[in-house]
């Protein structure tokens, strides 16, 4: 009930506000091909990003709006990047192909550093995905009519494909960024062994005891399965895929699957599900689809087409990176019913005046979240607007948000000239400031 009741909090929200999505500076120009938060511990802001030409970059600690050039240290420059896993602010994997041979690199220090983990002649590692510091998982073309499937067992060190064998279907083959593998604390516990992974053969390979068995989802009539995305709503768990003509849905884990309507021609070269809805990137748009609505064009990016929008992890706490060809980034976060103007941790709640006050008939209103109220993971920010008479007449946040500074828009249209009052609630912080509607 309670998930149902936060999902109506936001339909309501998003039906009445635009928001605006935070166009991060990624300090580079050239083609970016995957991306992916921190997805141990509480590094669920951190951003990694990946690319072409060596080229990889991370957020700065604590903060997902300024990034830093971590190339090279170990990564050849004429290395093609394909897929990138981030754990924390210091440990990531990327796996990229150089000629005809496939390798990844494991940071643990920042970037500052890149030791060859793995090497394959005549294949290529399309998506690393680590469950845990030591468990993982990897995912790769075809090699001798095998598909290369690999695990590790102690942080990426080795990897082993004893027990993995799945054979290749005609000259089948998959693609970057096509993997999926369930993570987050809401989540089934029995779900975070299921595994689906994308091809070029009109069909979805799926394990349901991490890799060990698998059977094939048909997704006739769409051949090319771009990206995989698992979430969930309050009737259960929901898969969606994106190819390069069909979007579909599935409620029972792949066994069927639906096509979903969506506007706009172009391929889904990324879903996410984040803050109780599902994003997903094609061309130069990010669509939005809440539990109970459509897909619909929720933001346009200035320039560039976007190449990949990573899913890793729960919506609730979690930044997600939607990177683009020219080098673009724009940032999803938990808080969607407000918008993040800067991830830099405040060193205590803060309720500022609204702006402009006096108003007709739009105001912002900003307000700072510090890292304790993050760290215990349960504060929900509510943000409340009152009359003069104290009777509650909106809210305009009601969520559980990570360390920043955020902006909320009210638009009193509806209502008339006088004094009103805006109330920011957490468990450990109240404020209350007047404002003033002049019509």
């Amino acid at each position: 009930m309670k998930f149902f009741v936060s999902s109506l909090i936001l339909l309501i929200l998003l039906s009445q506000t635009s928001y605006p999505q935070f166009e991060l500076n990624s300090g580079v120009t050239t083609e970016l091909t995957s991306s992916s938060n921190g997805r141990i511990g509480i590094w669920y802001w951190q951003g990694w990003a990946c690319g072409i030409n060596g080229t990889v970059i991370r957020s700065t600690i604590n903060t997902s709006s300024q990034w830093i050039n971590v190339s090279g240290n170990g990564i050849p420059s004429n290395a093609g990047l394909d897929n990138i896993c981030g754990l924390d602010s210091n440990i990531a994997f990327v796996c990229g192909h150089l000629n005809s041979n496939t390798w990844v690199w494991k940071t643990s220090n920042g970037g500052q550093n890149w030791l060859q983990v793995f090497n394959q002649p005549n294949g290529r590692i399309n998506a690393v995905w680590m469950k845990s510091y030591t468990q993982g998982f990897m995912q790769g073309n075809p090699v001798n009519g095998r598909w290369s499937l690999w695990k590790t067992t102690n942080g990426g060190s080795s990897w082993d494909s004893a027990g993995l064998y799945l054979a290749q279907s005609g000259n089948e083959t998959s693609f970057s960024n096509s993997f999926c593998m369930p993570m987050g604390e809401f989540f089934p516990a029995a779900d975070s062994n299921k595994i689906w992974f994308g091809t070029d053969n009109s069909g979805i390979y799926y394990s349901s005891n991490y890799g060990n068995n698998w059977t094939v989802q048909s997704t006739s009539p769409e051949q090319n399965i771009l990206c995989i995305a698992y979430g969930a709503d309050y009737n259960g768990a929901i898969i969606f895929a994106g190819g390069s003509s069909y979007l579909f849905k599935s409620t029972n884990y792949g066994a069927n699957w639906t096509v979903e309507t969506i506007t706009g021609s172009g391929s889904v070269t990324g879903i996410t599900f984040c803050a109780w809805s599902y994003y997903l990137v094609k061309e130069n748009r990010l669509y939005i689809r809440t539990y109970m609505g459509t897909w619909y064009p929720y933001f346009t990016a200035p320039s560039g087409t976007y190449k990949y929008l990573d899913n890793r992890g729960f919506g609730m706490w979690y930044d997600h990176y939607a990177v683009r060809d020219n080098g673009g980034i724009s940032l999803l976060t938990e808080g969607e019913g407000v918008q993040k103007i800067s991830s830099e941790i405040p060193n205590g709640f803060k309720l500022s005046q609204n702006y402009p006050n006096p108003f007709n008939p739009n105001t912002k209103i900003k307000f700072d979240v510090p890292l304790d109220s993050r760290l215990r993971g349960n504060d929900i920010v509510t943000l409340k607007i009152y009359d003069v008479l104290g009777k509650e007449i909106a809210t305009l946040v009601n969520e559980q948000l990570q360390p920043g500074t955020y902006e909320a828009e009210w638009d009193a249209s509806n209502y008339p000239s006088g004094v009103y009052f805006y109330k920011l609630i957490t468990p450990e912080y109240t404020e209350t400031r007047k404002m003033v509607l002049v019509k």
